[in-house]
């Protein structure tokens, strides 16, 4: 069976953990791009990170213009989130986004209109709990180091 190739838009923490999470846990897919306007990070987070090999590029449009991608990750600051969405969209893309999808009801509005226009799925996802604080704040919870936890936020 072929694999799902996968395009992550943001080498931040959270671009990095649906790096690793897909390396780790879910053999379908492949991380075969990434892309980031940050040229430094771009270059520095996949080698500090252990990227499997794969597509860099610094700029949305030519990582979406490649086609070497069958379903994009956004995982940009929150404020880009409904223009890069839409253009992932418009080019054919399915999208997962990562939280929150927009900053305002008229972004929301954005997004949604181009995934019926498109006819292109968008889903935005919680990726936390695969951050390695929270994995070590759980098994320090699980083992009962602090005790009981009555509340806790993130």
């Amino acid at each position: 069976m072929a694999k799902i190739k996968v395009g992550i838009i943001g080498t931040g923490d959270r671009g990095t953990s649906f790096v690793k999470v897909i390396q780790n846990e879910i053999p379908e897919l492949e991380v075969v791009a990434v892309a980031d306007t940050n040229f430094v990070r771009l270059e520095s987070v996949p080698k500090l990170h252990e990227y499997p090999p794969c597509e860099k590029f610094t700029s949305v449009d030519d990582l979406l213009n490649s086609n070497i991608a069958d379903v994009i990750m956004v995982s940009t600051s929150v404020c880009t989130h409904a223009e890069v969405l839409v253009k992932c969209m418009e080019k054919g893309y399915h999208v997962f986004c990562d939280k929150p999808l927009a900053i305002n009801p008229q972004q929301t509005k954005q997004i949604l209109e181009a995934a019926r226009k498109t006819k292109k799925m968008q889903f935005m996802g919680f990726n936390m709990r695969y951050n390695s604080q929270f994995i070590k704040m759980h098994q320090i919870i699980e083992d009962g180091e602090i005790g009981s936890v009555l509340s806790g936020t993130a």
